[in-house]
């Protein structure tokens, strides 16, 4: 049984409560062509972490096991600006795609190991210049060697989402409007009822009765609407 002073307790000093709901910087990146052979990548940071993600540390190691020997490369890349490994792999060739979509590094470059060569293939430094920043890699060659980004933004998709966004809030809106509209016509009829329909009829009528009647007058005139559209669509 909790005790009273565990309960009083408990609200003089609450636990804290987090939340993590809002939007979160994304870089996805589309490789034009990919030597044919297996290959990782991952995203060097300039910063030692990006969100929940941190820079490697001997003794860290992958959830899955066969991310081990990719980890063990990558971390032991020596960048010439000592960007660093934030832990974070993706096998590339099978997609031609390599999207962080959960913050990302706002400073970064793109780095692919090919595991049967073992060697590596990095771009130079690139920033995050949106929410969401696309880049698209040129064709990379055998052996690794400089990667070349060009920025890539959907500007047609994404002015097609804002527009999709503007009508649905349009639409919410108008909806919002139309039920106040409702209610607010039930309530003056409600309110009609109780003040006229009592002194005009021979036995006096309750609250609860006026307000059924309005919700069936407003039901009805919704049934006969509908009615009338199919009947003479044209007016409508």
């Amino acid at each position: 049984m909790i005790s009273i002073e565990k309960t009083l307790s408990a609200l003089r000093f609450p636990a804290p409560a987090y939340a993590d709901v809002g939007p979160k910087r994304s870089v996805r990146i589309e490789f034009q062509e990919l030597p044919d052979e297996p290959c990782w990548g991952t995203l060097l940071s300039k910063e030692e972490r990006s969100g929940p993600w941190t820079a490697w540390e001997e003794g860290d190691e992958p959830h899955d096991e066969e991310e081990a020997p990719i980890w063990t490369a990558f971390a032991s890349y020596a960048d010439a600006d000592g960007y660093h490994f934030l832990k974070w792999v993706s096998r590339v060739d099978t997609s031609g795609r390599l999207n962080w979509e959960y913050v990302s590094p706002s400073t970064f470059k793109i780095l692919l190991y090919f595991p049967e060569s073992g060697s590596y293939a990095v771009s130079g430094s690139l920033h995050q210049y949106a929410m969401h920043s696309y880049y698209t890699v040129a064709p990379v060659s055998a052996g690794g060697g400089a990667l070349s980004a060009s920025l890539s933004y959907p500007y047609a998709s994404s002015l097609e989402a804002l527009l999709r966004r503007i009508v649905l809030t349009i639409l919410i809106e108008i909806a919002a409007a139309y039920l106040l509209l409702e209610a607010a016509v039930f309530g003056l009829e409600a309110m009609i009822y109780m003040r006229w329909l009592s002194p005009l009829g021979r036995t006096p009528i309750s609250n609860g009765q006026a307000v059924a009647y309005s919700a069936a007058a407003n039901g009805a005139s919704f049934v006969l609407g509908i009615l009338i559209s199919f009947g003479l669509p044209a007016f409508f």
